[in-house]
């Protein structure tokens, strides 16, 4: 998958990447 732009866009669907961009 890409790395999208920022976590707003993408919902907290997948928490890892949420963890790795906080």
């Amino acid at each position: 998958m890409t790395p999208l732009p920022s976590p707003v866009l993408n919902p907290p669907l997948r928490g890892g990447s949420e963890k790795l961009r906080k």
